[in-house]
């Protein structure tokens, strides 16, 4: 993690003082300049992001606002939203800029699914739904038509969403990945490099034994219909949606394919990427130094 350059501390003194319209604008600029870049940096981002006093972005308030400063507004929101996306706060902001939007008649198709997107990152399906419904002539990706748990109250760890009926209904339940040697896959939904390393992994004798009785996939982004997808492509039945980031403490949800190799919980071992120019074998070589940090066998006979 970054140490918060004199930079970003400069701009959040100015926008504590100045006040008003002109500190919420300062602060969205900021965070769209840093989430434009390269190397965005998280922790940057959240420092920025809190420069979005609610008070400053109230319906009467953002009366003062003009239609540029609420697209330039909105669009801040919706790059919070979707890195920060468990930050609820943000959510409804976001959702009070495009109300006011709406209003004046200035959202477009793409303001609309940036919306259904933030209301899906933070796991409010109602709302998502509702969003879907007001506009039935945007076309938006799929989500769970259905939503139940199979988890007892208070269970606040390792939770993901099991998808069901070609993606219609997810379950909530635990993911095991608490307890055991275990190896968690994270994909992005329309990776290739992630899907061309699951085929390889799954193909491989001396991998797809072990990956199957100690692997899962997983991926935050609620794209029921892609793991659905997945599970019937790779016959593969351990593909499940991340409940929340929280739930998996340094998991990096935004790099794929990325690999965490556990035991009782604890990260032994982990890497990013799969095959690389200079290295084309540099997939399957970390994924055995995983499998052996974690004390497991390639052996097809383990499997058994």
């Amino acid at each position: 993690m970054k140490i918060l350059h004199a930079g970003i501390a400069g701009i959040l003194l100015l926008t504590g003082c100045a006040g008003g319209r002109i500190s919420v604008m300062k602060t969205a600029d900021a965070v769209t300049a840093e989430a434009a870049k390269p190397d965005y940096d998280i922790a940057a981002l959240s420092a920025l992001a809190s420069g979005f006093k609610a008070g400053y972005i109230s319906d009467k308030k953002l009366l003062q606002y003009s239609d540029a400063e609420l697209a330039r507004l909105f669009s801040a929101l919706s790059d919070v939203t979707f890195y920060l996306p468990e930050q609820d706060t943000y959510v409804e902001l976001q959702e009070r800029v495009f109300r006011n939007k709406s209003v004046r008649n200035t959202c477009d198709k793409a303001d609309i699914r940036s919306m259904y997107k933030a209301y899906l990152g933070a796991r409010m399906f109602a709302k998502a739904d509702a969003l879907r419904k007001e506009f039935p002539d945007t076309k938006f990706y799929s989500m769970p038509e259905k939503v139940v748990s199979d988890l007892p109250p208070g269970r606040n760890s390792w939770r993901v969403y099991n998808v069901l009926d070609e993606g219609k209904t997810v379950e909530l339940r635990d993911s095991h990945l608490g307890s055991g040697s275990k190896v968690a896959m994270l994909m992005l939904p329309g990776c290739e490099v992630a899907e061309a390393a699951m085929q390889k992994i799954l193909a491989a004798p001396d991998l797809a034994p072990a990956f199957r009785r100690h692997g899962m996939v997983m991926t935050n982004r609620v794209n029921a219909e892609s793991v659905a997808l997945w599970k019937s492509h790779f016959n593969f039945p351990e593909v499940f949606l991340a409940y929340k980031a929280s739930d998996f403490p340094g998991f990096d949800f935004h790099s794929s394919p990325t690999f965490y190799f556990l035991v009782d919980g604890k990260v032994r071992y982990s890497f990013s990427g799969w095959s690389r120019r200079e290295n084309p074998d540099y997939g399957r070589n970390e994924l055995l130094k995983g499998f052996a940090a974690i004390s497991v066998s390639t052996s097809p006979a383990a499997a058994q």
